[in-house]
């Protein structure tokens, strides 16, 4: 049992986290941004440390900082919540490389499970069934408008990374197809310095959000 964890997350995750922790007589270290010094989670822990500026490519996926975090605090143990690093394989093995215990999978489980392309061909040779779509990086717009024209649109296009924090965006038609990836893939090298989009088709709405819906959209996910 842990006498201390770091969780580095923030808002309802990272409050739920806490409130277990203390219930179980942990005790709990926040990470917030200089945006969220007055969020919950910031007062619930019983300590906190600010890790960075607003944006969460220079505090939250700064995993350098979290790590720094954990040694000034004494944190045995880092809880990754979801998003952000929670799926980072780089991180949770340089977790383990300094002591400290990443309280979620291995990182080679990690890396196997963290980008939606490896996930995919790793449940495909396992006889898996998975969501039907194209398997592999795709380079250009061009590529994604032909590869959604031999699917049928609409498609949508997703970033490969699990915990990418990134929108899908929808393509109703070829012309959307340029626009939408350029932004799928800036977006990306924004958050993660490497432009990548994955592409998956995926057969409708959940039913929740669309009951009556007779046909489902689907969707695609492309890689770049």
């Amino acid at each position: 049992m842990f006498t201390k964890i770091l969780i580095a997350n923030r808002g309802e995750i990272a409050c739920r986290v806490i409130k277990t922790a203390r219930r179980m007589g942990i005790k709990t270290v926040a990470v917030y941004s200089e945006a969220d010094q007055d969020a919950l989670h910031v007062e619930l822990a019983d300590e906190a440390v600010c890790i960075g500026p607003a944006a969460s490519k220079e505090s939250y996926l700064r995993g350098d900082k979290i790590i720094a975090a954990c040694k000034e605090t004494g944190a045995e143990a880092v809880h990754p919540g979801y998003g952000f690093l929670s799926e980072n394989e780089a991180f949770s093995r340089t977790l383990e490389e300094n002591g400290i215990k990443f309280i979620g999978p291995k990182h080679y489980s990690v890396a196997a499970m963290g980008d939606k392309i490896a996930s995919k061909k790793l449940a495909l040779n396992a006889r898996v069934n998975i969501i039907p779509g194209y398997n592999d990086p795709i380079d250009t717009p061009e590529q994604a408008v032909e590869i959604a024209r031999g699917i049928g649109y609409p498609v949508m296009i997703r970033p490969p990374p699990a915990a990418a924090a990134r929108p899908a965006r929808r393509l109703q038609r070829p012309g959307m197809s340029r626009r939408l990836f350029l932004l799928q893939e800036r977006g990306e090298e924004r958050l993660w310095r490497r432009p990548r989009v994955h592409g998956e088709v995926r057969r409708g709405t959940a039913p929740h959000r669309n009951p009556g819906a007779r046909r489902r959209p689907r969707q695609l996910r492309l890689p770049a």
